[in-house]
């Protein structure tokens, strides 16, 4: 991962978190700025920004944005884990 695709997976986790804590509108907007200039005006579907996005959604329990990461976040069923954990050996 190259630096420009860290700090934009960055940026999408400071704007998601900032969202989620709901700070103000303009506070909001200013964020989305910062993304603008960075990454453009698609900063919305940039792989790596919903990247960041994602994953401060998934810590939080939310459904993921779901544009490019696909089934990432998705997890075992809890079941599945249960069986190959206890699951006997020959």
């Amino acid at each position: 991962m190259t630096k420009e695709n860290r700090d934009f997976v960055l940026l999408g986790i400071k704007y998601e978190s900032a969202k989620i804590a709901g700070v103000s509108d303009a506070a909001l907007e200013r964020i989305a700025g910062q993304l603008r200039e960075e990454v453009g005006e698609e900063w919305a579907t940039d792989p790596m920004v919903v990247r960041g996005r994602d994953a401060v959604r998934r810590e939080h329990g939310l459904d993921t944005l779901g544009a490019v990461s696909g089934n990432a976040g998705k997890k075992p069923s809890s079941s599945r884990s249960r069986w190959r954990i206890f699951r006997r050996r020959s």
